[in-house]
């Protein structure tokens, strides 16, 4: 059992965006948005990062060595990506929930809300 999973949502279609390219695999800095989340949470300490990805999309396969996909095959929304994820996440004593396009978040925000979650 992973004492830390970071489970990152990917599959979000970014229609917004007005590109072919799946928002996740933006670069930002040079560096594909979801790459920024993935790096942060493994700061964080997280013993074990899954991607919550849309089958098709080509985000799975741009994934960092050791990122493992679930794929998302019906439904929209958080919850739908969650479920998606559920397999993992029943071999996880805490996980965390993450938006692969936030590139900005800082692996102190994730660390400090695992660790309030612990204490309380």
């Amino acid at each position: 059992m992973a004492p830390l999973t970071a489970l990152i949502m990917a599959a979000g279609q970014g229609t917004r965006m007005r590109s072919e390219l799946p928002k996740v695999l933006h670069p930002v800095c040079g560096v594909p948005m979801v790459h920024w989340v993935v790096s942060a949470a493994r700061a964080a300490g997280a013993d074990r990062v899954v991607c919550v990805t849309r089958p098709g999309d080509g985000v799975d396969a741009a994934l960092p060595d050791g990122v493992e996909a679930a794929p998302q095959h019906e439904g929209e929304g958080t919850g739908a990506a969650v479920l998606a994820a559920r397999e993992a996440l029943e071999q996880s004593e805490t996980v965390v929930v993450l938006s692969g396009d936030v590139p900005l978040v800082a692996a102190d925000t994730i660390a400090g809300l695992v660790a309030t979650h612990r204490d309380e």
